[in-house]
């Protein structure tokens, strides 16, 4: 490939918009995402209740956010993951776990959580785990919070440089292995459908969750 050709698909990563690998992930995809769609229209809807249930209340408030960075996370680590770029798909999907344990965390006054947040006294990182320990003050299903925990531990190695990262920017579909930007590889169709699955597991447990969260916020003044 000369230079010239090089940059034009620079370029065109940068952008053009690849409606081909995304319509490649769809085709495979279809029945986890035909699922996901409406659980997250609800469970958006649920979050835009939540806010109306807070207003007034700065607390509640305070919570809400923490539901709704969960959700608008999940949605774009979707849309990276049917762009072909699974890297950073993962990357929002750990983000999204940490959100949700957040939510659960924080919507429960006694725990002084929020408070501890808001003076840079208490780490993200510790929330799911928080949340399994306070599981029954929470109502939350210590199942579906392990669950989460596991999925947090698994996406935690996307943030860092390793075989697994270095694989997932190979294409092991083409001879040298070399595709930038977002790709579809055959070869990796198995990963992409266990990515898809976990997906769905999560979406189903969304409107109980936040569910959770608003009656746990109730308790606030």
């Amino acid at each position: 490939m000369s230079h010239s050709q090089t940059e034009g698909h620079v370029r065109a990563v940068l952008t053009e918009d690849n409606s081909e690998v995304r319509d490649k992930f769809w085709a495979l995809l279809q029945d986890e995402l035909e699922e996901i769609v409406p659980l997250l229209a609800q469970s958006l809807d649920a979050a835009a209740d939540f806010f109306e249930f807070a207003d007034g209340n700065e607390y509640r408030g305070k919570v809400a956010w923490f539901i709704f960075s969960a959700l608008q996370g999940y949605l774009i680590s979707l849309r990276l993951l049917l762009d072909g770029l699974l890297l950073q798909s993962g990357n929002a999907q750990r983000q999204t776990l940490e959100n949700i344990g957040m939510a659960l965390v924080c919507s429960y006054p006694d725990l002084d959580i929020l408070e501890h947040f808001e003076a840079d006294q208490y780490s993200p990182s510790s929330a799911i785990q928080d949340a399994i320990r306070n599981a029954d003050k929470l109502g939350a299903n210590k199942e579906a919070i392990e669950t989460i925990k596991q999925s947090s531990k698994f996406y935690d190695q996307f943030s860092h440089a390793s075989k697994m990262t270095i694989a997932l920017y190979s294409n092991f579909s083409e001879v040298q292995g070399l595709d930038i930007g977002g790709m579809y590889d055959p070869a990796k169709e198995q990963q992409y459908r266990k990515e898809g699955q976990a997906r769905v597991r999560l979406a189903r447990i969304l409107p109980s969750f936040i569910a959770g969260v608003r009656k746990n916020a109730s308790r606030s003044a």
